[in-house]
């Protein structure tokens, strides 16, 4: 039987940024290779497709409950970035997305009566060092 989750338990670490928030939520990423158009003059009905050779590694975004005690991270800080998602059941460790890349937006949050302040941070993977993906652990 599959072991299916929520997204509840779930954290993300970038190595060396000092700010922490309760997350609130996290995107997926999606990776992708470019297509690449054939163009023979022969070719009729359908367009055809060759893959393309390098894969996009894709980005994300979290949403934080901001604590104005810390400073939000900078654009362009760059490290190694850790997304676990939750356990289930008698799982040890939960499926773990981690490689090298960088915050590439920062969306200060909204200042309205009665809302608590949430902060989006945009990450992008570099390429460098993954995204690799490691699948939950059951004893």
């Amino acid at each position: 039987m599959a072991d299916l989750t929520t997204g509840t338990g779930a954290t993300l670490v970038m190595s060396g940024v000092t700010f922490s928030g309760n997350v609130r939520s996290i995107t997926g990423h999606t990776e992708e290779v470019e297509d690449i158009e054939l163009g023979d003059l022969d070719i009729t009905g359908h367009k055809q497709y060759l893959a393309g050779v390098l894969t996009e590694p894709g980005e994300f975004e979290a949403e934080f409950e901001h604590d104005t005690d810390t400073v939000l991270p900078g654009v362009g800080t760059t490290n190694t970035i850790t997304v676990t998602y939750g356990k289930v059941g008698s799982q040890s460790t939960g499926y773990i997305v981690s490689g090298t890349g960088y915050v590439k937006s920062v969306k200060h949050p909204d200042l309205t009566q009665g809302d608590v302040q949430v902060a989006t941070i945009g990450f992008k993977w570099d390429g460098k060092d993954g995204p690799s993906v490691t699948a939950a652990v059951t004893p």
